[in-house]
């Protein structure tokens, strides 16, 4: 799921997602609408736009 981030954040900005996810125990998604760097609806738009690119491989 944080590949499909990158373009969105950043691989710094992916980075610390994942660290914080981590330390905090959270999910990356938590972890992404804790930072604040998107809202719940950008963030479903991207997973949404990922997993339809793999159904199509």
């Amino acid at each position: 799921m944080i590949t499909a981030l990158i373009p969105a954040i950043a691989y710094e900005k992916a980075s610390e997602i994942v660290k914080n996810s981590k330390y905090e125990e959270i999910s990356i998604m938590n972890a992404v609408l804790k930072s604040g760097l998107m809202n719940e609806l950008e963030l479903n738009n991207l997973i949404d736009s990922e997993t339809a690119c793999e159904l199509g491989s």
